[in-house]
């Protein structure tokens, strides 16, 4: 009997696994479920191109509805999978129970949210869909939203800083860290990227904090200094956590994202993990557990498990490359309100 795979997650991991499954040979079923309504699309250009108008929808999607029908991989869009029995070896599903040989989980990871008091009846905006994405671009181009206020100094928030100061909004950054991006760049593109927001007219707060929000007519930030900043519209990008809920309740082994071994499998045989959601032992970085986040390493590790599934074991030993890296064993997050101050975390 032909064995069958369902992917939980219509990423750079999820697809990218279901094309190398097919590229290797496997003639199984396969099945993609993803939670977004749309048809599956790259994220990373949503803050850039899609947001400024030069990238439409369809230039961002992975592949054309022609190739997913051609290469016979089922697509269940606006499916949420609520539960895994690892036993039973199923899924369920908003719209059912599905019966699994090989489960890969690329479920990536979600906005860590503000934990802060926030005060009104409107929430800031955050960014990681494409509705987000219509959302935020949407309220930016209102002609009464003048006075932005970005919250994180990482990749979403300066993009997306860079894009509302060009479109000629007043935009304030406020990053709890001494410096830009200080997790994943080094001190002199710190001050590069910093130096190109502040010719574009951004005011940049480091090693600042933000105690609480109010809004009513007008947003209202209280900071760590004592200071505030009024805006007509807030948005956060403070980084994201692992989408791994659903492989913790089902009993596979967990901390900061699902964990694997060097064949991206999990602590239960035939369950992968892959991407942003995983937790890999990566000898570049002298044996710790890494989680990246990054598209090369999504695509790599889908080609891993595409080739393990198919039995050619292949195991990951990639570098660390150009990403946002969490090492376990000696990055720690820092605990909001407390570490929105001008102390600083741990540098890998």
């Amino acid at each position: 009997m032909k064995k069958n795979v369902i992917i939980i997650g219509a990423g750079h991991a999820g697809i990218q696994a279901a094309a190398s499954l097919r590229e290797e040979g496997f003639e199984g079923s396969i099945c993609i479920f993803s939670e977004d309504a749309d048809f599956p699309y790259q994220k990373p250009p949503l803050s850039k191109g899609y947001l400024d108008g030069s990238q439409q929808k369809n230039s961002i999607m992975f592949r054309s509805e022609a190739w997913y029908e051609n290469n016979q991989v089922e697509l269940k869009l606006g499916e949420l999978v609520v539960k895994v029995d690892i036993s039973q070896k199923t899924v369920h599903a908003t719209s059912g129970e599905y019966a699994f040989d090989f489960l890969v989980f690329a479920t990536g990871a979600y906005n860590r949210e503000l934990p802060i008091p926030i005060k009104g009846t409107d929430q800031p905006l955050y960014l990681r869909t494409m509705k987000d994405a219509d959302c935020l671009k949407e309220a930016l181009d209102q002609e009464g939203v003048q006075d932005i206020l970005v919250i994180g100094g990482g990749f979403i928030g300066l993009e997306v800083a860079a894009y509302a100061a060009k479109s000629g909004k007043k935009v304030t950054v406020v990053e709890y860290q001494p410096r830009l991006m200080q997790r994943v760049l080094p001190p002199m593109l710190s001050e590069h990227f910093a130096a190109k927001h502040q010719a574009y007219g951004v005011d940049l707060r480091m090693g600042v904090g933000v105690q609480d929000l109010t809004q009513d007519s007008k947003w209202l930030a209280s900071l760590s200094t004592g200071e505030s900043v009024t805006a007509d519209q807030v948005i956060v990008g403070i980084g994201v956590l692992p989408s791994q809920v659903l492989a913790q309740e089902a009993g596979i082994r967990c901390s900061n994202g699902i964990e694997v071994n060097a064949y991206c499998e999990t602590s239960v045989a035939g369950i992968y993990a892959i991407g942003d959601c995983a937790l890999h032992p990566n000898p570049f970085a002298k044996g710790q557990m890494v989680r990246l986040e990054s598209v090369q390493n999504a695509v790599d590790q889908a080609k891993v498990i595409a080739s393990t599934i198919c039995g050619k074991p292949s195991s990951y030993h990639q570098c660390l490359g150009f990403g946002r890296t969490n090492i376990t064993s000696n990055y720690k997050w820092p605990v909001y309100p407390k570490a929105m101050t001008n102390s600083s975390s741990e540098e890998m």
